[in-house]
Formats: C-alpha cells, sequence, structure tokens
C-alpha cells in the first residue's frame, strides 16, 4: 500500500517530532500497516480468485440476513393475520364497535404497518448493499468521486472482471476531477467526503457507548437496564451484546483501515498536530503508549483462552495493571472489552481531527478514490477485514474443548446478522447525517424528542405495551421526516445511471436472485392468504354451527369380536381372530412390538387415538367399550358446553391416557392450528433450501433462533394468539390434584399427536404419539412461552417420547424433525395413495399384523384397511338434497347427474370470473 501513497516533500519549518509521543505514533502507524494493508492483501494474493471469493462471501451473508429477516416478517405477518381474525371473530359475534374502538384499530394498524415498513427498509437496504459490495460499492464511490460525463467511460468494476493487482492505474480515468482545486464545487466534495470519514466513526462511538457504559453501570450497582426485550443488550456476558461488541471491533477495524488507505502517513500528522497542545499530546500518548500494549495483550488472551481455559481472573488480569478498582468492584473482563474499544474509537476519532487540520504531513491520497486498481484494492481489504475474523470467530470457538461446534455457530449466526444490521445502520445514518447538514441541530433534536411522544402516545392507544413497537414507530416517524427535511446529495444527478449500472451488472446473478425473490413473495402472499381464508372461515363456522349433520366418524360392532370404524375416506375393519387374514408369512416385527410403553401397548394407544376422533361422550365411550371388551376403562365426561378436543381415559386405578383429537375433516379451525403451530420448521426449511449453511445448523442453533424470533416478535408487540394446546395444559394444571396419584400419558394422531407432543415436553410427562408432524424444532416456541425457566431445552422433546411414523408419510416427514424414540413403519397401502400411509387405522393395522401375538389390550389379532368414502358421500348428498343409497360408482354418478344444475352454475360463475380478471374488468 506504500507504494500507492503520493510522496509529499517535508516541510523544513515544521521538522518531525522525535520522543516517546512520535515513537508510539510511529509504531501504532506500522502496526496498523501490517494489520489492515499488508496480510489483508497476503491473503488475498496467497488465495487464487480471492477477489470473487470474497465478494461472493460478502453477497452470501448479507442475502442471508435478508432471507432471515424475511422469515422473521413472515411470522409477525402471520401473527398481524392471526390478530385480524380475532378482531373479525369479534365484531361477526354482534358485539358492539365504538368509534374509540375503530380509532384504536386505525392506530394498531399503523404500527403494524411501520412493524412491516421498517421490516422492508432493513431487507431492501441489506439487498442493496450486498449487492453494492458484490460491484465493489459504486454509489459510495460516486460520492467520493463524481464521475464526469465527458470523455469515453471505463467498464464499471465488478467481481468477475475485476483487474489484477498488477494492473497500472489509468491516469486519465472518466472520474478524474475536472473542477478548479478552490472552486465552489470542490470545496463541497471536499465537505461531503469529511462528513463521510466522520459519519461512519461517529455512529460507532454512539454505538459503542450503549454497549459499553450500559453493562459497566450495572456491575457498579449504579444502574440497570430493567427492560425485559433489552436485557441480551444490557448484560455484557449475553450472546447478543459479545456479537454486537465484536461487530462494532470489526467496523473499528473496517474504518482504520480506510483512514490508512487514505492517509498511509497519519502518524506523522497526529505527531506533529498533538505536539502543539499539551492536552493533545497527552491524550495522545495515553491513547497509543498506554491502549496498544494492553490491547494487544488483551488479544492474545481472547486467541488463547478456548484454547488453555482461564478463569475470569485470569481474563481480567490484563486490566489489574490499569484499572484495579473497578476490578475489585466486580467488573467483568466482558464489559472492560467493550470500554476498550470504546476508547479506540474515540482515540482514532480525535486523531483523524488532527490528522485533517495536518493533512499535508499524511501522504493524502487524493487520487484514491478516482483510480480503478486503487479503489479496487481497498474495497477486497474491506470485505477481507469482514470475512477472516468471521471465520476466525468460528474456528476459536469449534477448536476450544470448552465451546464446541453448537456454540461457534450461534455465535456465527449472530454476527452474520448484527453486523449486516449494523452496516445497514452506519450507511443510512452518514447518509442522512450529509443530507441534513443544513439543519440546525437543535431543532432536529427537538424534532426527534416530539416525535417519541408522539409514538409512545400512538402505542398507548393502540394497547400495545411493548418498548420495541414504540421503538419502531419512532424509527418509521423519523424516517420519514428525514425524507421530507433532506436535500440533494451532491452527485444525485448521478444516481440514477449509478442505480443502472449496479443492476446491469453481474446481470445474470442478479436477475436469478431477482426471481427467487418474486417467488418467495408470492409464497409469502399464497401462506397469508391461505391463513386468511381459514381463519375467517373457522370464525364464521363456529359462530353459525355450520357443521354437517352427517358424522364424521361412526362405528358399527358387528360382533362380539369384530369392529368396524369409517373414518372420513377410510374403511377399517379389527377382528380378534384371523378372519380377516394374518397377511404375508414370516412378517418382520417391529422393535417396539414387543415392548410396553407405562403399561400399556403401543397399538392399544393407537385405539384410543381413534377413540378421540369420535365426538359425543357416548360414542367415545361406546369406543373405548368396543375396542377394549371388560377392561373397565371410563371416559371422563368433558364440561358441559366445552368443545373439548381430547378426551381422558381413566385406565384402572393407577393410569390415566389423554388422547388428543387429530385434524377434524370438517372444520376450518383445525387446518388453520395446523399451519399457525407448525410455521417456523416450515420457513426453517424453505430458508435452508436456498441457503447450504442453514442445512448445517444443530439443533441448539435452531432452538436459538427459533427463541430469538419469539422474543423479537414479543418486544415488536406483534400479537400470539393462544394455540390449542393451551387448553390441553390448562386441563392438565387444573386436573393436578385429581391426578396426583395417577401416571398421565398423552397420545393422540397427526395434530393431535403433535398437540401431544409439545404438551407432554412442556409439562413433563410421556407420550406415545403416531404419525404427527416433528415437534423437535417448534417446541422452541412454545417453550418460549410456556416454560419460560426451560427456553431453549428443546431436548425436552427427547424425554418420555415415543413416535410412530410411516415411510411414506408426507406429514411426518415434511414438517420438522422428530425427537426421542422413533419407530418407523412401513406402509402397506401406498400403492393406493399416501394419504393412506398418514391414516391412524391403517398405521395400528399394519403395527398389528407385524406385532402378532404381542400383550395388546384390546386383542385385535387381524384387520383389514380400505378406501371407503361413503361417510364424505353421504354428507355431500345431504348438503346438496340428493338420494344416497351406497358407496359404489353408480351411485356417485347418480349423485353427479342429480346435482349438474348446480354444478354447471358454479363452472358457470369460475369461467365468467376467470374472463373478466383476464381482461382486467374486475376492480
Amino acid at each position: 500500500m506504500a507504494a500507492l501513497s503520493i510522496p509529499v516533500k517535508r516541510n523544513k519549518a515544521n521538522p518531525l517530532p522525535r520522543g516517546l509521543l512520535f515513537i508510539c505514533c510511529y509504531l501504532t502507524g506500522k502496526v496498523f500497516h501490517v494489520a489492515f494493508s499488508f496480510i489483508p492483501t497476503l491473503l488475498t494474493r496467497l488465495v487464487p480468485r480471492a477477489d470473487s471469493f470474497l465478494a461472493i462471501g460478502m453477497l452470501y451473508v448479507f442475502i442471508q440476513a435478508m432471507g432471515m429477516l424475511g422469515g422473521l416478517v413472515v411470522l409477525a405477518l402471520s401473527g398481524i393475520v392471526s390478530q385480524f381474525i380475532v378482531w373479525f371473530n369479534y365484531v361477526f359475534a354482534g358485539n358492539t364497535v365504538t368509534w374509540y374502538d375503530l380509532f384504536a384499530s386505525t392506530t394498531t394498524c399503523y404500527v403494524f404497518y411501520a412493524v412491516i415498513r421498517c421490516s422492508w427498509f432493513l431487507g431492501v437496504s441489506l439487498w442493496e448493499i450486498g449487492w453494492q459490495s458484490y460491484a465493489e460499492y459504486p454509489t459510495l464511490r460516486d460520492l467520493l468521486a463524481p464521475p464526469e460525463p465527458l470523455g469515453p467511460s471505463s467498464p464499471r468494476l465488478d467481481g468477475q472482471n475485476s483487474p489484477a493487482r498488477e494492473v497500472v492505474p489509468s491516469p486519465m480515468s472518466p472520474r478524474r476531477s475536472v473542477s478548479v482545486p478552490g472552486s465552489a464545487k470542490a470545496r463541497r466534495i471536499d465537505r461531503q467526503a469529511k462528513m463521510l470519514l466522520y459519519g461512519p466513526i461517529m455512529v460507532l462511538v454512539i454505538v459503542m457507548a450503549m454497549f459499553g457504559l450500559i453493562p459497566l453501570l450495572c456491575d457498579l450497582g449504579i444502574w440497570c437496564l430493567r427492560v425485559d426485550w433489552l436485557q441480551g443488550l444490557a448484560d455484557a456476558s449475553s450472546r447478543l451484546n459479545r456479537m454486537c461488541r465484536f461487530s462494532l471491533l470489526i467496523g473499528l477495524f473496517q474504518w482504520t483501515q480506510q483512514f490508512q488507505f487514505i492517509f498511509p502517513r497519519w502518524y506523522r500528522a497526529a505527531g506533529v498536530g498533538a505536539a502543539k497542545s499539551w492536552r493533545s499530546t497527552l491524550i495522545m500518548w495515553a491513547g497509543y503508549c498506554v491502549l496498544g500494549p494492553v490491547s494487544v495483550a488483551r488479544l492474545l488472551q481472547w486467541a488463547f483462552f478456548p484454547l488453555f481455559g482461564l478463569n475470569a481472573a485470569g481474563r481480567t488480569s490484563v486490566y489489574n495493571f490499569i484499572v484495579p478498582q473497578l476490578i475489585t468492584e466486580g467488573v467483568s473482563a466482558e464489559t472492560m472489552d467493550g470500554i476498550l474499544i470504546l476508547l479506540w474509537m474515540l482515540q482514532l476519532l480525535y486523531a483523524s481531527h488532527i490528522v485533517v487540520k495536518e493533512i499535508n504531513l499524511s501522504d493524502w491520497q487524493k487520487d484514491a478514490f478516482y483510480d480503478d486498481s486503487m479503489w479496487l484494492e481497498n474495497t477486497i481489504q474491506f470485505k477481507c477485514m469482514f470475512l477472516v475474523p468471521m471465520l476466525l470467530l468460528f474456528f476459536r470457538g469449534f477448536a476450544s474443548p470448552a465451546m464446541g461446534f453448537t456454540y461457534a455457530q450461534n455465535d456465527l449466526i449472530v454476527l452474520t446478522l448484527v453486523y449486516p444490521a449494523l452496516l445497514v445502520l452506519v450507511w443510512w445514518c452518514t447518509y442522512a447525517y450529509i443530507s441534513l447538514r443544513h439543519v440546525k441541530l437543535p431543532r432536529f433534536m427537538v424534532a426527534a424528542t416530539l416525535t417519541y411522544f408522539v409514538s409512545g402516545t400512538i402505542c398507548e392507544i393502540a394497547g400495545i405495551p411493548a418498548g420495541g413497537a414504540r421503538l419502531i414507530v419512532w424509527a418509521h416517524l423519523m424516517r420519514q421526516l428525514i425524507k421530507r427535511a433532506s436535500i440533494p446529495l451532491l452527485t444525485a444527478t448521478h444516481s440514477a445511471s449509478s442505480k443502472t449500472s449496479l443492476r446491469q451488472t453481474h446481470g445474470m446473478a442478479r436477475s436469478w436472485c431477482v426471481l427467487l425473490m418474486r417467488v418467495s413473495l408470492g409464497l409469502v402472499g399464497l401462506f397469508l392468504g391461505v391463513r386468511l381464508a381459514f381463519g375467517v372461515l373457522a370464525s364464521i363456522q363456529e359462530n353459525q354451527r355450520l357443521y354437517p349433520q352427517v358424522p364424521f366418524i361412526q362405528m358399527d360392532k358387528a360382533s362380539a369380536s369384530s369392529v368396524t370404524v369409517d373414518h372420513a375416506i377410510m374403511s377399517s375393519s379389527f377382528a380378534r381372530d384371523a378372519s380377516l387374514g394374518h397377511g404375508p408369512r414370516n412378517i418382520a416385527r417391529y422393535a417396539v412390538c414387543d415392548q410396553e410403553f407405562w403399561g400399556l401397548h403401543v397399538t392399544d394407544y393407537g385405539m384410543m387415538s381413534l377413540a378421540a376422533y369420535f365426538t359425543a361422550v357416548e360414542d367415545q365411550q361406546a369406543a373405548v367399550d368396543a375396542f377394549f371388551p371388560s377392561q373397565g376403562m371410563k371416559v371422563v365426561p368433558a364440561v358441559e358446553g366445552d368443545d373439548q378436543f381430547w378426551v381422558e381415559i381413566q385406565v384402572g386405578e393407577n393410569l390415566t391416557v389423554i388422547a388428543v383429537k387429530g385434524t377434524d375433516f370438517w372444520r376450518a379451525s383445525d387446518y388453520n392450528e395446523d399451519i399457525r403451530m407448525w410455521t417456523e420448521p416450515v420457513v426453517t426449511s424453505l430458508l435452508s433450501t436456498v441457503f447450504p449453511t442453514v442445512k448445517i445448523w444443530s439443533p441448539g442453533t435452531t432452538a436459538m433462533v427459533l427463541d430469538a424470533e419469539q422474543e423479537i416478535l414479543s418486544a415488536m408487540g406483534i400479537p400470539r394468539p393462544d394455540y390449542k394446546l393451551t387448553r390441553v395444559i390448562d386441563y392438565v394444571e387444573a386436573s393436578a390434584d385429581r391426578l396426583a396419584s395417577r401416571e398421565v400419558v398423552f397420545t393422540g394422531h397427526s395434530l393431535g399427536g403433535g398437540i401431544a407432543l409439545a404438551a407432554a415436553a412442556l409439562v413433563n410427562k410421556p407420550v406415545v404419539a403416531f404419525s404427527p408432524p416433528g415437534m423437535y424444532q417448534s417446541i422452541s416456541k412454545h417453550l418460549y412461552r410456556y416454560a419460560p425457566d426451560r427456553r431453549q431445552a428443546f431436548q425436552a422433546t427427547h424425554n418420555q417420547s415415543v413416535t410412530i411414523i410411516g415411510e411414506n408419510d408426507v406429514v411426518s416427514h415434511i414438517f420438522d424433525t422428530h425427537a426421542g424414540l422413533v419407530q418407523t413403519i412401513t406402509c402397506s397401502t401406498e400403492h393406493l395413495a399416501m394419504v393412506g400411509c398418514h391414516m391412524l387405522e391403517n398405521t395400528v393395522c399394519n403395527l398389528i399384523r407385524h406385532c402378532k401375538g404381542s400383550r395388546s389390550r384390546h386383542g385385535f389379532d387381524s384387520c383389514r384397511f380400505e378406501y371407503d368414502s361413503k361417510i364424505i358421500m353421504a354428507s355431500v348428498a345431504r348438503m346438496l338434497d340428493v338420494p344416497y343409497v351406497g358407496s359404489t360408482s353408480v351411485d356417485m354418478r347418480t349423485i353427479l347427474e342429480s346435482s349438474r344444475y348446480n354444478v354447471f352454475a358454479l363452472a358457470l360463475v369460475l369461467f365468467v370470473t376467470l374472463l373478466l380478471a383476464s381482461f382486467e374488468w374486475l376492480p
């Protein structure tokens, strides 16, 4: 980098200062040169195509951060849709709505709009900065070196056709400034460049002061932050605070690197400027002669702590020489690290102020922003200064026996989210600082204060007390205020061409990303539409009691030894003899066949789960008596008027089984619940499809991410209506005295199995689930809500958990993963339809055939499972008011012929609607 500097003659009237101060400044400058210029350049030259790897890596980090932000926005939108459904249900039920209710609802909508709008702004900023880094930051270069419209234009630098390090700088670059030195335009450019120099470091100082001083005040017992959603920021030892400090340290490194790039001999100017005042001399001497050695020693301690396992005293030993009183008072090493970083920021801010005054002694590279090869070298080093420390942080934790892979991966995930957000903050604040340069600071502070109180009033009217929501509303109002008060930048005339050039750069890669973004937005819109449709339909169905009269499930006890169950489109028969066939000979036995779980066989739990599908208590008791004759099992009646979706079965004196019903074919609320409970794992699965690094997330990392999402949603005031499992948990807790002397076991199928798994993990009870969606990842959000003392304890799903899944069951494999003891069985009806692999009767039938001679309570020895949709046919026939006599194809044809006029009218309406939409005649 020294070879790229422009030599400046020394002024003999101001000889270079000698002595301890100059030695400290000189050594600091050389250390900066080696750390921020020589080593990054050496690494990029040793690694082939390093510029492309760095560009792709930087883009990947920002796009992944945007994707994870998008996942959070999907959850936020889902919560907002749930809130709308609650409001719709309230209005549809006939409740009175006052004008104040409408006003409060309007303010609530604005709060939600502010949340989504700020999230959108952050996502777009991540997108733009990611592609800016991929194209070597053309917009920033336009601010520092405005291109001249005269003469032929040179090709834009990008990560694919970047010139090599040996390319000779072009002396006649189209960016060469032709303005007269000292002119008004030149002065404006210089002023803008100074703002770009001071703006980022000032933002870093303000943010670092928050992360450094708040924990210090708390450690000293002076004042502690008691806001729940900010506890992670106030605690210096928390992962969020540590990664924020590390991101700020990287930001400081990158700013220092740019400072070193612009002023290669800055230490000469700093020495001369500091020598003119004893205060400056004292500050510079204390900064470089004291902070330098302490920082080097602390950096070595940080690097080798994982390998040698230094305790708290060992990690703070370096500070005992400087501030022993603070260490004695109980200030942690993490807090002192934050103070050390803050002092370095203040020191460099002061040094930059002195260097600018003595700029001629610093070898100021005026043409650095106009020369293509120098700009490329600078941007490569900038990206290297982020990616290399990020990898060092990961391998430091990965190689440590006290940390491990999950710990290092969690740190890496948080860092790759915090650093892009920090860069967006610095980018936006610097832009606002430049564009508001004509606005008086007192006036701006008054406007910011008034806006903060207005945002609090809005949130209070909306009934959203979350502090994060108030902060977001304030940020949204401030952004609108700044947009209206700002003036165009000096290079605003080039903004359109810059954006066009950026879009044209890497056209194929960017086009594919844009296509992926549009597909993702389409899927999000479809998801929200389905959620809204099921929610509204469920509200209407619940209020109007629009349920078919034909039962969803019915049982026929042909004899004492055989039972037939018709369930939706399935029909299954069970016999206590071999009348229904034994199946193939020498059939393999499953591992669970010879096991009893809490006194019952798995097939016993399967029959109890089947009994839960019956609605009336009498039908449930009849099913239990038919499945378990002469066993004395009793169904505990539900509270009158309570639409209970589970059944409590008392087995003997010491065992109670709570069987949870799965998805009811006719209930829209059940489908809505399916979507709500497994939104998070589906979003994570989609992210892993786009971002390969998400696929290697450990369970601990996934639990941390899901838990953090719930905390952020809570901080933003996004409502989260209760899940159905809340009622099950409340029921068990309310019956704790009655069930104290009994073993309680949960069971269920499909949605009921998932609810049973979650409820059992939350109340520490055993569970046997059949064909449930996975609950290994989803349990984290339920732990955050129902068991805050066990947050991220995802291993709870391993405890006393037995899961039976079919090998071709889509529901069991596409949503989340499974935990505990998992028995995978075959699907004997896969040749008919995959839905059969998910049906409970098929699963139980399969287990009965494979578990011959097992000690089951039901005693069934053979079974038959087949497709028979007579219940559905009868229900459709009744709704259409047509006769129904059986379940054959002739009967189906009769139904269709009888209802042909209804079908024709419906088809005509759909055709006309499609025609109007095609010609855009619909509003």
